[in-house]
């Protein structure tokens, strides 16, 4: 149960990482 708990929270700061990169790059352009 750990694994999989820690396993999300992985993938949740990626999608949250890959927004910011995300709007930054539009904030650029």
């Amino acid at each position: 149960i750990i694994a999989c708990v820690r396993k999300m929270v992985v993938i949740l700061n990626s999608m949250l990482r890959d927004g910011v990169m995300w709007d930054e790059n539009i904030a650029k352009n």
